[in-house]
């Protein structure tokens, strides 16, 4: 992937909240698009300014986990003049994620503790001889963005206790 994108991976975070254009923004100025004297730009303005400064390069997106139209259209138009601008969409929505979707499997427990490890901060080694974060990923189904929610507890807690927290709240469902 990174030779195809020698320009860079950027990455940016969606969910339920935040709106298509507010990523966008975030983007931009990540990329050091000029706001224009501060002045806020629109949406087709903005994505035509980001889509200047990527002119030339090989650069990837990804949109990821993406709930709404919105969100989608924000970059649809958004391209790299002269250069070749790559798009990677996550989605739980099949409808959002169209023709082009692929379904992905659940990750088996050792690719689970790697990435729960890398959401954490750890190294997949530490956690593979603790049985809570076993049962944490197991608990999570495999599921990538669960075990992303998962690990940003695990963080302030540790797995043990992470995994205490949320046996109780089963308990009470």
């Amino acid at each position: 992937v990174h030779a195809r994108f020698p320009d860079g991976i950027t990455w940016l975070a969606f969910g339920r909240e935040r709106k298509g254009l507010e990523v966008l923004r975030a983007l931009a100025w990540r990329l050091g698009v000029s706001m224009e004297a501060g002045v806020q730009l629109g949406g087709a303005e903005l994505a035509s300014a980001v889509g200047r400064s990527l002119a030339g390069k090989r650069r990837l997106l990804v949109l990821d986990d993406i709930w709404t139209k919105e969100q989608l259209r924000a970059f649809a138009a958004l391209t790299a003049e002269g250069g070749r601008l790559g798009k990677l969409v996550t989605t739980r929505s099949n409808e959002l994620a169209g023709e082009h979707g692929v379904a992905v499997a659940s990750l088996e427990e050792e690719e689970g503790l790697r990435v729960l490890a890398g959401y954490m901060g750890r190294a997949a080694e530490e956690l593979r001889g603790e049985a809570a974060a076993r049962r944490l990923v197991a608990l999570c189904c495999g599921n990538p963005a669960q075990l992303r929610s998962v690990a940003a507890l695990c963080k302030k807690k540790g797995a043990a206790p992470a995994l205490a927290y949320l046996e109780q709240c089963r308990q009470k469902l």
